[in-house]
Parts: structure tokens; C-alpha cells; sequence
């Protein structure tokens, strides 16, 4: 039997077909495994946003933390984001932080307050990014379509930026 013959490139490409095509196959059930959350690529379970971080929205009533408190432990946490008074004399805000310091940080908020209502983000992705933890002024508009801080005219989302 003679290699290098017709008869064996045909089965190489029959080959090389089959390989290929299980692989593609295989790529495109981990992309949509990924998208609708079915398949679990094992290679990037610590790695995704939702592994490492944690992100969520705020507000506080009651006693009144300092603005400058809560940018102090947020920048000892290592979190960022922002706070601001709010119509309603709260204190608003959005953080993200590590998956290990959020709980901290959401604990430090409620510590010695009458009320706090904290929505997390299921992506962790604040809607206002910032380098770092920012005291923003009442004129600007932040409110949300849904509580906590929801935008009193029932709107959908609402930022300024």
C-alpha cells in the first residue's frame, strides 16, 4: 500500500474535517453555555467580574454617617464609587469592591443606622464609575428607576453624568 496517495489525503481531510468541526461545535456550546448561564467554562470559574467583586447600590437613613467617613473606609477597603445626600435626607451611593470587602462595607453602612436598603447588582457593575470613592453634590441628579433611591417620578433611570 502506497501513502501519499489520493485515497490517504482524502481520509486526512475527512479527518481534519471531523476535528474541526467538533471543535467549533464545542467552542460554540461554551459561548452560548456562557450566555444563558448553563456551562460552566472551568478554566475561568475565579476570573469572571461576578467571582471577584461585589457591587450594589445604597442608601441610609437615620443616623447620619459623614460623607467623609464613608469615602475613608471605602478607600481602606479598597472599594470605589460614590455617596451623596439625597432629597429625601439620606445618604445615597453605589460600591464596588472586592467579593471579600462588600460584605464589610455594606456592614459598616448599617452599623448604628435606623434604615438601609441595599440593592446588588447581579453583574456587580455600578452605574457611575469612578477611580475612587467620590462625594458627589446634591446637584447632581442620581436616582434610579427602582429603590433604594428611587427617582420620585417613577422614571426609569436617571443620570446625569
Amino acid at each position: 500500500v502506497a501513502s501519499g496517495g489520493p485515497e490517504d489525503r482524502r481520509r486526512e481531510q475527512r479527518q481534519f474535517s471531523m476535528l474541526f468541526h467538533a471543535a467549533a461545535l464545542s467552542v460554540f456550546a461554551l459561548l452560548v453555555g456562557s450566555v444563558v448561564g448553563v456551562v460552566e467554562d472551568p478554566v475561568m470559574l475565579g476570573w469572571r467580574p461576578v467571582d471577584r467583586f461585589s457591587g450594589f447600590r445604597y442608601e441610609v437613613f437615620g443616623d447620619r454617617k459623614d460623607h467623609y467617613d464613608a469615602v475613608a473606609v471605602a478607600d481602606e477597603l479598597a472599594c470605589f464609587g460614590w455617596i451623596q445626600d439625597s432629597e429625601r435626607g439620606s445618604l445615597v451611593g453605589e460600591a464596588r469592591c472586592s467579593k471579600a470587602k462588600g460584605p464589610l462595607f455594606k456592614d459598616w453602612l448599617r452599623k448604628d443606622a435606623d434604615k438601609v436598603k441595599i440593592h446588588d447588582y447581579a453583574d456587580t457593575k455600578i452605574r457611575l464609575h469612578f477611580s475612587h470613592f467620590k462625594v458627589l453634590p446634591t446637584s447632581r441628579h442620581t436616582c434610579f428607576a427602582e429603590e433604594p433611591h428611587k427617582c420620585p417620578d417613577r422614571t426609569s433611570l436617571k443620570l446625569e453624568l
